[in-house]
């Protein structure tokens, strides 16, 4: 069985949202915990990436952004961080995150891919996925020469894609986010 660190994408500063929307409430809880329980439940140990100290608790380190304000850049950090070869990512402002759609994607990990990613009608999502730690060094090469988009960096990888049609049921809920 494969372990996973989860990493929980702080990084954003909410522009259009116009307050911090990881701290808006769903449920009787704010946004982030929404995506720290589904991490909980499918991942050996979770890390915060983005300069969210206020987030943390004495099992869940925060590692600011070495190159802050992009997805690339908060992926980054998770591999960098990691305590292992896997890693789940997800964003931090998800209302229904879900811990069935996690294990969909973790299933299907193994070394010959670098990334699970599920890709539906709407199109490809890069921040709720899995990442192989071996893609760190393209990652890195990418945002050294200023190159921070995730989905270019997809169309280098060896990408596992979940269909729509291979997703749990209430993929299309867990998929919506609150921008």
């Amino acid at each position: 069985m494969v372990d996973f660190t989860g990493v929980l994408l702080t990084g954003g500063v909410s522009r259009r949202m116009g307050q911090d929307k990881l701290l808006i409430g769903i449920a009787g809880q704010p946004l982030w915990q929404q995506s720290h329980t589904a991490l909980s439940a499918t991942c050996r140990s979770i890390l915060i990436a983005g300069n969210r100290a206020d987030l943390t608790s004495k099992d869940v380190p925060c590692f600011a952004d070495t190159f802050p304000g992009t997805a690339l850049g908060g992926l980054h950090n998770g591999l960098t961080h990691s305590e292992t070869d896997w890693i789940t990512l997800l964003p931090g402002d998800l209302p229904w995150p879900s811990s069935t759609l996690l294990r969909s994607l973790q299933e299907k990990c193994s070394d010959s891919y670098d990334a699970i990613i599920p890709r539906t009608v709407l199109g490809r999502e890069p921040l709720i996925a899995c990442y192989h730690r071996k893609i760190l060094p393209q990652v890195t090469a990418r945002l050294q020469r200023g190159e921070v988009k995730i989905l270019d960096l997809l169309d280098e990888l060896n990408v596992c894609y979940l269909e729509d049609t291979e997703l749990p049921p209430g993929w299309r809920r867990s998929l919506r986010n609150i921008n």
